[in-house]
């Protein structure tokens, strides 16, 4: 404890709060069965255990050298360290291990996003509803543990926002000169980070680094200042350029591969096209869930008070800070909006400051309410509801796709003991389900994995011709039948109604496998030519009971060859 407290430079109190936060996220890490996105495992375990153990679990992304090996670089260092110890056979501490870690990065997010509150506010109060409803919050519950590179980078930035000199993001202190070079350093190294792990932080950090500039007095300094920050940036770039060396085994830029991939060719688009109000609309409301009504209300609080001038100095401060705030969130999410393709999580890391705005609101509702009775109730209505959405889409919403998991690795286990080959086949959209992260077979010539592809056309000479190119899901969910009959070589007959289709479509040959497993929506279209070939339904696992994408909907199937029944 005294180690971290010194390199975490923690008060008492702080220490105490850390070690909570952490035994909490710890506890909520451990107890998630569920499954969000593929890039919770593709872009973090998989090519972390790709590197210790040797397997194949890189995607295309990795191939095109378009992702850093910054973030992963953790868990693998956590997997050697298992290896190391003769512990990489334990199925458990593979799985749980990178959760504890993850749960490690997001506890200091919370930790400083307290500090943060404190040092801006210099109110107990405030800090401590603040990181009560974060700890509280369904949607933080279901995604803060979770493997995702955006979930290190809204670290990074709420760490590198409390080092940055605050005073800029008010206009009721007169700024000429940086108080404490030491802590801009500090963000500026967390800033780079941030950036590093996901290159579309820098509109952030942008808008603070141009709002810091014009409030400095005289340009010789203005330039003394943007000397410090380009040597403490290329310091961080240059230990970043290192590791993906390291990685790659030769010189390249991630950065600048992901900005030609998502920007000049526009190819994200090959992942979805979302409108322009969706960041509004629906990602604002599913980050804030419950507390969107307190959300609004904290902003409203913030714009009057801002124009509040009988307010005293402290209060004025604070408001003055937040109003920026506010407008650094409207600035981010306006750029994001631009950007075609949209997620929830790009936002991700802006939610310590919609939590900000979620505590003013939620102190005056509570304030709004006279008698202590419905004080409490109102509290315990709120964690009451928090609590069982944040069960149900950890426990239970996509839990089959985590679970069929450990079935299989069941099964890999039987048959290794009697020294018989295995494979499995995923008739699923692509990057369904968690991979060697979680089969944890290591590196195995016995055993064949594949699933079907969905890269998408690297080629491609401009992005309006995404709307007509299908990868290998695409041409399967598009028709099932034909895909199976084209594609699996004990299988000859094809339907002459389908000529046209079978001279578009690429021919990928797999043997058929020990193993298949298919989502229950596919179940009525191929269940009978499957019997006939062989197989039999030997699990069923609960997943959803509905879903966005009608080929994810229903149970989770595994279906094996009669003779290993």
């Amino acid at each position: 404890m005294s180690i971290i407290k010194k390199l975490l430079n923690l008060k008492p109190a702080e220490t105490t709060i850390f070690f909570v936060i952490l035994a909490i996220r710890i506890f909520n890490a451990l107890t998630i069965r569920t499954f969000f996105q593929p890039d919770e495992y593709y872009q973090a375990l998989e090519p972390a255990y790709a590197v210790v153990f040797h397997t194949d679990g890189f995607t295309w992304e990795w191939r095109q050298k378009l992702r850093s090996f910054n973030y992963p670089l953790l868990f693998a260092l956590g997997y050697k360290v298992l290896e190391m110890l003769g512990l990489s056979d334990n199925d458990l501490l593979i799985i749980d291990v990178p959760k504890v870690l993850q749960s490690f990065i997001s506890s200091l997010g919370e930790l400083y996003l307290y500090k943060f509150i404190f040092k801006i506010s210099n109110s107990v109060e405030l800090s401590n509803i603040t990181l009560f409803l974060s700890l509280v919050s369904s949607f933080n519950w279901f995604f803060i543990t979770r493997t995702f590179s955006n979930n290190v980078e809204m670290v990074l930035t709420i760490v590198g926002i409390y080092y940055w000199p605050i005073e800029s993001l008010s206009s009721s202190i007169e700024i000429k000169r940086l108080n404490n070079i030491s802590n801009y350093i500090s963000a500026i190294i967390f800033a780079t980070m941030a950036c590093l792990v996901r290159p579309t932080n820098v509109i952030v950090w942008g808008f603070l680094g141009i709002n810091l500039c014009t409030r400095l007095d005289g340009l010789v300094y203005k330039l003394k200042v943007l000397l410090v920050t380009l040597l403490t940036a290329s310091i961080v770039i240059m230990i970043n350029v290192v590791i993906d060396y390291w990685f790659y085994s030769t010189l390249t830029f991630p950065i600048l591969n992901f900005i030609e991939f998502n920007f000049i060719k526009s190819l994200s688009q090959f992942y979805g096209v979302n409108s322009l109000d969706f960041y509004l609309t629906q990602a604002i409301p599913v980050l804030s869930n419950t507390y969107l009504p307190c959300f609004i209300w904290g902003i409203y609080s913030v714009i009057i008070n801002k124009k509040n001038g009988s307010l005293d100095k402290k209060d004025k401060k604070l408001y003055d800070i937040l109003f920026n705030i506010l407008i650094l969130c409207i600035f981010d999410i306006f750029v994001f909006s631009l950007i075609k393709h949209k997620e929830f999580r790009f936002i991700y890391p802006l939610n310590p400051f919609f939590l900000i705005f979620v505590s003013l609101g939620f102190l005056r509702m509570i304030k709004m309410l006279k008698s202590a009775i419905f004080r409490y109730l109102f509290i315990y209505i709120i964690i009451a509801v928090n609590f069982s959405l944040g069960f149900y889409l950890t426990r239970y919403h996509e839990s089959g796709v985590i679970g069929i998991t450990s079935v299989l690795k069941q099964q890999l286990q039987q048959m290794k003991l009697t020294n018989e080959p295995c494979s499995i086949g995923f008739l699923m959209p692509c990057h369904s389900t968690p991979y060697y992260s979680y089969l944890n077979v290591g590196n195995t010539s016995d055993i064949d994995i594949w699933s079907l592809t969905c890269e998408p056309p690297l080629d491609i000479e401009k992005s309006s011709d995404l709307a007509t190119y299908k990868d290998e899901s695409d041409w399967f969910y598009h028709n099932p039948m034909l895909f199976l009959k084209r594609n699996f070589p004990n299988e000859v007959v094809y339907d002459n109604d389908n000529d046209n289709d079978n001279d578009k479509m690429a021919i990928y040959k797999h043997d058929w496998p020990n193993f298949l497993v298919i989502f229950e929506d596919l179940e009525k279209e191929i269940i009978d030519y499957l019997q006939k070939n062989g197989y039999e339904e030997i699990n069923r696992l609960f997943n959803t009971r509905a879903h966005w994408d009608s080929r994810r909907r229903g149970d989770v199937i595994l279906y094996a060859k009669r003779e290993l029944k």
